[in-house]
Order: structure tokens, then sequence, then C-alpha cells
């Protein structure tokens, strides 16, 4: 019961914190320590990884997620744009209200992923999470509810340059997680990595490519091909690219298209795995 208190506790203060940091904030300062911590894991010590990057401090289920619903609440009150401003600090809307959303959502957060893994299904538990609390926000916070004025068809095609660069980007991602993924046996080095790069979207355009660096040490650990890493890195991006037109095309919030990638092809990873 104390555990289970604590943990409410700092979920809690886990969502505040990363509504404080804001959603690229949080994300990108979860994988600096990530990064950490995976080296420090495979140096023989899970502590920084296991409870600090992915527990209630700065796990993407927590902080991140609900830093998402805080920005979405925030834009529901015309403070700021609910699924563009991604890059603000929520502490700059100087709103109570908006850092308690993020700490209600912390522990709601934390609920859904207690209760995903006791489902004990096939799948990224951490990206299901996500999912869910960003389709909770989006049901609560969401005003463009009907009204978009681009068709499916117009919203979910991309350039055709566009799509040459996605699957350069995706082999290659895939290829270099898959093979440090290889090398140290932790499927979270290249995930990590990743998640920190985007702290150079403070300075100019950068991708995310954290759902296929995970995505593809998923397979590298199950085939032990570097080469089949690489593949599904490629599907990896390009059903993100969708996901991402599909889903927040024109919404006034935001749906982690990456964590959506992540769910989906965990879930046919592990289950043909297994």
């Amino acid at each position: 019961m104390e555990n289970m208190l604590i943990l409410i506790l700092t979920s809690f203060a886990g969502g505040v914190f990363g509504s404080m940091l804001g959603v690229i904030g949080s994300f990108s300062f979860f994988g600096a320590i990530a990064t950490i911590g995976v080296a420090s894991s495979i140096l023989g010590s899970d502590i920084i990884i296991d409870k600090i990057a992915f527990g209630s401090y700065l796990g993407p289920h927590i902080a991140f997620a609900s830093a998402v619903a805080a920005l979405a609440y925030a834009g529901s009150i015309d403070l700021v744009d609910g699924s563009k401003d991604v890059l603000l600090p929520l502490y700059k809307t100087k709103r109570t209200g908006v850092m308690l959303v993020g700490g209600i959502c912390g522990v709601v957060n934390l609920l859904i992923y207690l209760a995903v893994t006791k489902l004990s299904m096939p799948i990224d538990n951490i990206a299901l999470t996500v999912i869910i609390s960003n389709i909770i926000a989006r049901l609560l916070f969401n005003k463009n509810r009907n009204n978009p004025s681009k068709d499916v068809k117009e919203r979910i095609s991309p350039k055709l340059e566009n799509i040459s660069l996605l699957i350069i980007l995706g082999f290659i991602i895939g290829i270099l997680s898959s093979y440090a993924t290889k090398i140290t046996g932790n499927v979270l080095i290249g995930y990590s990595i990743s998640a920190f790069t985007l702290i150079f979207m403070f300075f100019d355009e950068i991708p995310p490519t954290h759902h296929v660096a995970i995505v593809s040490s998923y397979v590298v650990s199950a085939t032990n091909s570097i080469l089949a890493g690489g593949l599904v890195g490629i599907i990896a991006i390009l059903l993100g690219e969708f996901l991402n037109r599909f889903f927040n095309t024109e919404a006034d919030t935001y749906i982690d298209h990456p964590a959506a990638t992540i769910a989906i092809l965990s879930l046919i990873i592990f289950s043909i795995a297994h």
C-alpha cells in the first residue's frame, strides 16, 4: 500500500514536471537520462534506466504523455496551439491549472500503465499507455471535432521526394540501432539516443526517429539480423508519417505518432517472436 501511494505521489509530481518542461523538452530530457541509464545498465546497474528514466520521474508514459495532455488543455482554453506548440515549456503559461492537469494525468497514466501491464499483452506497454492517454486528451480537449478542411486522401499523401528521404532515414536509423543493440545486448540504446536528438528541434527542423530505433532493436533481438532491423526501420518511419498525417493534420491536440507506431509494430513483432 505504501509503495502504491509513493507511485501515485511521484507520478503526480512527474506529470507536473513533464508539463513544466513541455512535450519535446520532457522527452528530450528523458532521452538524455535514458542514454546515461543505458550506459550504466551495460556496466551492471539498472537503477537509472528502470527507476528514473522509465519510472515516475521521466517515463514517457508519465512525464511526456502528461505534457501532451496539459498542452491539449492549454490549447482548449486558447493559451497555446494544442497540437503545434510542442516545443513550448508549459510553465510559460503561468497557469496553475495547466500544471495540475499534467499532475492528474500523471496519476491517470500510471493507473493505465499498471492496467495494461496486468493484461500481459505482447505489446510495448509504455507506447500503448501513451496512445491511450493521448486519445483521452483528444476526447476531452479537441475543439475541431468534425470540420477538417482537407479530405483523408489529401491529409495522408506525402510528396514523393519526402518518401525517398524517409526510406533512407528509416533504413540507416534501423541499421544503426540494430547494430548497437546487437553488440551491447540492450534494446534501448538506439531509442534513448534518438530521443535525446529531439533536443535539436529547439534549434532547427529534425525528425523524430526513436520509434524507428526501438522497433528495429526489437527485430534484431528476435532475428539476430541487422538487415532485418534496417528494413523494419523503413516500415516504421513510413507508418509513423502516415499516422502523423492521419491523426494530427488540422487537429487541436497531439497524438504521438511515434508511440502509435511502436505500439502497432511491437504487437506484430512480439506476437510473431512468441
